[in-house]
């Protein structure tokens, strides 16, 4: 790879903003909650992993918290709940990860939620993920259960200074390119002393 196609790349990656989902419109939200088959207030007794998607810029998880039903505020015929406890399927988004339309579901044993659920293949899941979920009470600290590589961390960090100090980051960008100028120049100027 070409010296100016790795400065190229490394201005692109840390310049470029990240990818935002959209969030989904509060009147078309509040309308799904509405026709959710089961709506329950209730209290994490476990959170499990189920399997760990491997994705090229971050890995997801898909989880399974086992919920002690408190409150039934919304059960139609179809909801099929046996008993006050039942298990909920959710996927799991690193918090690093930028989401303007929700983000991750993060549950510790003993939150107590609000849940907006549908059944789907077997199992319940929340509406349209962190949406479907509302903190009522939290019990701690949330856990990352998927770590932010050190690329990722760097990136985060240029993107802060960029956006909060940005004459700072001007600077630091404008140093590294002086850098590389200078690298450059004194490449080509000792090529030309090797020639006479």
């Amino acid at each position: 790879m070409k010296l100016y196609h790795f400065i190229i790349t490394s201005i692109l990656f840390f310049a470029l903003p990240n990818l935002i989902m959209a969030a989904p419109d509060p009147t078309e939200l509040k309308e799904l909650k509405e026709e959710t088959p089961l709506h329950i207030v209730g209290e994490v007794l476990e959170d499990e992993l189920v399997k760990v998607h491997k994705k090229e810029d971050h890995d997801t998880q898909t989880r399974i918290m086992t919920i002690k039903i408190h409150e039934i505020i919304r059960q139609k015929e179809h909801s099929y709940i046996n008993g006050d406890v039942i298990k909920v399927a959710y996927h799991y988004l690193p918090t690093w990860v930028d989401y303007s339309g929700g983000g991750s579901i993060q549950v510790v044993k003993g939150d107590k939620l609000k849940l907006w659920l549908q059944f789907e293949d077997g199992t319940f899941t929340p509406l349209l993920g962190i949406s479907g979920v509302e903190m009522i009470t939290a019990n701690g600290e949330r856990i990352e259960y998927v770590n932010q590589p050190l690329l990722l961390k760097v990136k985060g960090a240029w993107l802060d200074l960029a956006h909060n100090h940005l004459p700072y980051a001007v600077a630091v960008l404008i140093l590294l390119l002086l850098t590389v100028i200078i690298w450059l120049g004194s490449k080509s100027w000792k090529d030309e002393s090797y020639k006479h």
